[in-house]
């Protein structure tokens, strides 16, 4: 087993299964195959209604189906979903190889490593550090690659829409800057899950985006205490702390993927102070920007603010101008804009398909908007 490269290197095989993908692609094959059935027998419709029909009523219907554009739509749809199904037999396959080239590559480590200790001398320890890096650029090396070739197998898909989008019906708090997620997204997490489903697909939200950092999934803790809040990162304890009294609000989404942000900051500010930080490269730009998206200097930045971090007020009502100015001093600090940032593009992005994996307790595969 070479699991304990990936935690060693911090970087870790994609979370998605590929056989996911590939439960996807087979729905988007069966509707594909559904639209041209359609397709085809509406043409025929329309043909033989116009070949065997005429006088007024043959050229008002002829007219009603030119303006309607239902012939084309349907056809500019087939060569849509067509083209979604594509994009997910390409990106499945990118993941099967991403795979394969990870665990090779931490096979060919845990080989050299082992080789190196076999026969150890004074030069050991360095040459199993610069092992580990290697290991840990060719291993950023492949997610990287790979990440880009996933995202080139979908990059086509916003130009076959021939209409424009609706616009995003996520809003933001009026309070907070927080936005809300998608009005069906808030109706499925609000009115269709129950408790423990909530808690469920919690859970896995969190696991996924930790998973992206490299970092272990932290666990949640469900604390009323920390009332009124949604929720609170925990770095002495290692936790994130959610309120259950407010896990039926739609809120608690955004919320979830704002406290494992902090949670990354925390392990970026490890990296950055590691014993062995400037030997393996967790202190510099190229790793902190791959790992984290923020730079050294934003890291340092989140270290003095943790040591120097301006509390909210703890009434919940805000109604002198002290209270105010001290809740903006709260929000405007370097570690709660970028978490407020990262947890309103989750918000704003998430899906009911993901929200359908979440449920059962499976990453969604979503990339955090950052990496």
């Amino acid at each position: 087993m070479s699991d304990w490269v990936f935690a060693a290197t911090g970087v870790h095989p994609p979370a998605v299964a590929p056989e996911e993908l590939d439960k996807l692609n087979e729905r988007w094959h069966t509707l594909t195959t559904k639209v041209q059935e359609s397709t085809t027998t509406t043409g025929k419709i329309i043909s033989d209604i116009t070949t065997h029909n005429t006088g007024e009523a043959a050229d008002a219907f002829t007219s009603c189906m030119n303006a309607s554009g239902i012939p084309t739509r349907l056809t500019t749809f087939q060569q849509h979903t067509n083209t979604i199904e594509q994009a997910h037999t390409t990106a499945s396959s990118i993941l099967h190889d991403t795979t394969t080239q990870m665990q090779a590559k931490a096979a060919e480590l845990n080989t050299n490593l082992r080789r190196a200790l076999t026969t150890p001398n004074l030069q050991t320890p360095i040459t199993l550090f610069t092992l580990l890096k290697k290991a840990q650029q060719d291993l950023h090396t492949i997610d990287t690659t790979n990440a880009q070739a996933i995202t080139n197998a979908y990059s086509n898909l916003d130009t076959q829409s021939t209409e424009k989008p609706a616009e995003p019906t996520a809003t933001p708090d009026k309070d907070e800057g927080r936005t809300d997620v998608d009005k069906d997204v808030k109706k499925m997490w609000e009115k269709d899950m129950s408790d423990s489903e909530r808690r469920t697909a919690a859970q896995a939200i969190v696991d996924e985006q930790c998973r992206r950092y490299g970092m272990e999934p932290k666990k949640i803790v469900w604390d009323p205490s920390i009332a009124p809040a949604n929720g609170k990162w925990d770095w002495d304890e290692n936790v994130i702390k959610i309120n259950p009294d407010k896990l039926d609000e739609s809120s608690i989404l955004n919320t979830l993927a704002h406290e494992s942000r902090h949670a990354a900051q925390s392990q970026a500010i490890e990296d950055k102070n590691g014993l062995f930080a400037g030997l393996i490269g967790t202190n510099d730009d190229n790793y902190s920007r791959q790992r984290y998206g923020a730079t050294q200097k934003e890291i340092e930045e989140w270290e003095n603010n943790y040591s120097n971090y301006n509390q909210a007020p703890k009434d919940p009502v805000i109604d002198t101008e002290a209270e105010r100015e001290q809740y903006q001093r709260y929000l405007n600090q370097p570690i709660e804009a970028d978490a407020r940032k990262y947890g309103n593009e989750f918000a704003a992005t998430l899906t009911i398909d993901a929200m359908r994996l979440y449920k059962q307790g499976k990453p969604s595969g979503v990339k955090p908007y950052l990496l």
